[in-house]
């Protein structure tokens, strides 16, 4: 398992430092084998261009939707991690082979604060809302931009859902016990469900599983009704995964 710390201020990812890692990238690129690809001196680069390729395009959906709602938009530190994990067959807790993972991104921090420039609180939530959700759907589309390959995200799980007809529960404290006896998932999901609503927040998820590839899981959304700030959550997180989840073959990452 290999995994890459990205971490930034209050600034935009420049366009110079998004070229100079494409740049290490290519010019490793006439020298990646099957042997090499997944060392930390190429895996490890393309990973931290993942992660820099991520929050340009959030930052860069937040200048523009900050104008759209008029509101002024102050960025504090932003963190994340990418990374890839193999996986792992043992018997008796000893590992007896590996073979192709997953990569994955998981926001662990993305805060700013929001400033309606018309006193317009409304603006306030609705930014923070449309914000929450495009940081979401890139944590799985930044892999389908860099390897061809779907990736996973709660914003991804709610599309899916969506062409399967499957409703979206919204889960709250006064119907959390009438909602969780519609909801068709695991036990774990539906425990971490419950305490959010009982805490007060609102949850939405859809009634059942979906299956996108060889994933088969489930997201949802835990809103701050009064905010708009939320937490973007796929069900593979509970599980020591990570949001983002890419099954990507090798020829995705040494064909580039």
């Amino acid at each position: 398992m290999l995994r890459k710390l990205v971490k930034k201020d209050g600034g935009m990812i420049s366009g110079d430092a998004l070229w100079d890692i494409y740049y290490k990238i290519s010019d490793l690129q006439e020298t990646v084998t099957e042997q090499n690809v997944y060392s930390a001196k190429y895996l490890g680069n393309y990973l931290a261009m993942v992660g820099k390729l991520y929050f340009a395009q959030t930052d860069t959906f937040d200048i523009i939707a900050g104008e759209q709602y008029n509101v002024s938009i102050t960025k504090g530190l932003s963190e994340g991690i990418t990374g890839y994990e193999v996986e792992k067959t043992g018997r008796y807790g000893i590992v007896t082979g590996i073979s192709y993972g997953s990569l994955y991104i998981d926001i662990d921090s993305n805060t700013y604060s929001v400033k309606s420039l018309t006193a317009d609180e409304t603006s306030e939530r609705m930014f923070m809302l449309s914000s929450g959700m495009m940081s979401s759907m890139y944590e799985g589309l930044v892999w389908e931009q860099l390897t061809g390959e779907k990736g996973i995200s709660a914003v991804s799980v709610f599309a899916q859902a969506n062409d399967e007809d499957i409703e979206l529960l919204s889960i709250t404290k006064e119907n959390v016990e009438e909602q969780l006896e519609k909801l068709n998932t695991d036990d774990e999901t539906k425990q971490a469900v419950k305490e959010a609503a009982e805490s007060g927040m609102i949850v939405t998820i859809p009634e059942r599983d979906v299956t996108m590839g060889e994933w088969t899981g489930t997201g949802y959304i835990v809103m701050d009704s009064e905010t708009g700030e939320g937490s973007y959550i796929d069900a593979t997180q509970l599980k020591s995964l990570r949001d983002g989840v890419a099954a990507v073959p090798l020829a995705s990452l040494s064909g580039m």
